[in-house]
């Protein structure tokens, strides 16, 4: 089983973006991107990680039509570590016996 990190835990780095993620995530959810047409979307995530300085040159937005691959390179030796999110909306209607979920 996993176990909740808490925030006195968290490196400081991390701690110091949570407003900036948060404002981002915000923005995101306030402007949905649908399927392929993620423009928007890939542009600001990557306006996010210019400002934490990883190089443009690093982000690719060509090789897979609505989609955006980024390598952000660390300075410890060690395994690497993969990530995947979805970030266009799904539009669908579904019925649940708990109203305040639909």
């Amino acid at each position: 089983m996993i176990e909740a990190v808490s925030k006195d835990k968290c490196l400081r780095e991390i701690l110091a973006l949570f407003p900036d993620l948060v404002a981002h995530r915000h923005d995101i959810h306030q402007h949905p991107d649908c399927g392929f047409e993620t423009q928007r979307t890939i542009g600001k995530i990557k306006e996010f990680l210019e400002k934490h300085n990883v190089s443009p040159k690093d982000m690719d937005d060509a090789s897979c039509p609505g989609s955006l691959f980024v390598e952000i390179k660390g300075n410890l030796p060690g395994k690497t570590i993969g990530f995947r999110a979805d970030i266009d909306v799904n539009f669908q209607r579904f019925s649940t016996p708990y109203p305040e979920v639909a």
